[in-house]
């Protein structure tokens, strides 16, 4: 992809993380932090005079910065000290588990992530309001800049397209849906007779709970630690609404108990189970933790009558589902290869409107040095006169280096070469301009 052009400064463009295919989901879970800390985590980035802007896209399955940089090296130390420094002391030992992409081999993997290719089930839903989400954190921050605002918004768009148009997409079949189909399994029947209670009313906790209405269940509770978050999604399907305190009610009631939250401890404890089971007459319960790091104390499936599904149970089942879509990943790789060539094009094309207003500048203040000097800078009639005569100069000149644009590889180095030999200034400002 070569280097990305923001404002007067060459940036690289890399992303550094790690997923469910490279580490423990546990370390994955404790490096993607909550949203606070992501938070100061972009915005002590972009504090860095060398990283111009950085976007965490943070899920279940996968943490991953992205970055815009004048300096990769420098870029990949920072990043590495806060993400150790903010995750904690038990981050430090997965460190070897964290991939560095740079330039187009970063950017096709992001376009890999939003089209579902590197879920660990290929095509689901969920990871594009995970972008989005990400994306709009960055923003709040103050720290998207145009180039990772753009990958992000063509990223998001190709997700959008390849899901309808291919069949990769074909049937929901996200983390939610899957757990949906094991519970249908550890019940032993269908599930219009199940009543179930969802702790989480974020992206994760909202699909859990389609999934299960979806297929017939009852949604009877809907909790969360934000009590007007928790009512917002339970109106969705006519269910109670309650916060951490109703817990040991929804375990005593529910047939399913799914969790998605982002709290980062044990939110379910063994003995809370064990108490609820007391007043559940014999009835089995069974508890889906889709968080990470888990909410759900793991010593809960060895209760009588509870079974425990977790998040790693799927990679198995994803495992069979890429193989049978293979034919459609194939498709969309080809459609990514496309979307990068756009993007390195419109990359180049800004790089050359920037090399032309610089020009133009350069020449102005020549034309105003010269008036000066000979004493006509008062002079109306001159300062038309010079003003029209540079435009004129310049039009022909300006529009065949805005045609450099078009020419993504060459377009590139002759850039380069006209800003040398006018000696066009390279000032380190960082630009936070839409895209």
């Amino acid at each position: 992809m070569g280097r990305v052009y923001i404002g007067r400064d060459w940036m690289n463009f890399i992303c550094i993380g790690t997923d469910f295919r490279r580490s423990a989901l546990e370390w994955v879970g404790q490096l993607a932090l909550d949203a606070d800390r992501r938070q100061v985590l972009l915005q002590r980035l972009v504090a860095d005079e060398s990283i111009h802007g950085a976007v965490m896209l943070a899920t279940c399955n996968r943490t991953e910065l992205y970055l815009s940089a004048e300096d990769v090296c420098t870029a990949r130390r920072r990043a590495k000290v806060l993400l150790r420094e903010l995750a904690g002391a038990g981050a430090l030992g997965g460190e070897n588990a964290l991939v560095v992409r740079h330039e187009e081999e970063a950017l096709q993997h992001l376009f890999r992530v939003t089209c579902g290719i590197e879920s660990m089930v290929p095509g689901e839903w969920e990871i594009l309001g995970q972008a989005r989400r990400a994306l709009r954190e960055s923003e709040e921050a103050g720290a998207a800049d145009a180039a990772l605002r753009t990958a992000f918004r063509r990223a998001l768009d190709l997700g959008r397209r390849v899901r309808h148009r291919t069949g990769l997409g074909r049937g929901r079949l996200s983390v939610a849906s899957l757990m949906v189909a094991a519970c249908a399994e550890s019940c032993g029947r269908n599930l219009e007779s199940v009543r179930v209670a969802v702790l989480g009313a974020g992206e994760t906790g909202r699909e859990a709970a389609r999934s299960f209405a979806e297929r017939g269940a009852s949604i009877a509770w809907v909790l969360n630690r934000t009590v007007g978050a928790a009512e917002e999604v339970a109106a969705s399907f006519g269910a109670r609404s309650g916060g951490l305190d109703a817990l040991g009610q929804a375990l005593a009631e529910a047939d399913i108990v799914a969790v998605a939250t982002d709290a980062g401890r044990v939110l379910i404890t063994a003995d809370a189970v064990e108490t609820a089971l007391a007043g559940r007459g014999g009835r089995a319960l069974v508890l889906v933790d889709l968080s990470l790091p888990r909410n759900i104390d793991e010593r809960t499936a060895g209760l009588p009558g509870v079974r425990l599904l977790t998040i790693e149970a799927l990679r198995a089942q994803a495992e069979e589902n890429a193989q049978a879509r293979r034919a459609e990943i194939e498709s969309v790789e080809l459609q990514i290869e496309k979307e990068v060539a756009l993007f390195e094009a419109w990359r180049v094309s800004r790089d050359a409107e920037s090399v032309v207003d610089d020009l133009h500048r350069q020449a102005e203040d020549i034309r105003r040095q010269v008036l000066a000097r000979h004493g006509v800078a008062d002079d109306e009639e001159m300062d038309r006169t010079t003003r029209a005569l540079v435009r004129a100069l310049f039009h022909e000149f300006g529009e065949n280096v805005r045609a450099l644009g078009t020419d993504t590889a060459e377009g590139e180095r002759m850039l380069a070469a006209i800003r040398e030999l006018f000696r066009l200034p390279v000032e380190k400002t960082k630009e936070r301009d839409s895209a």
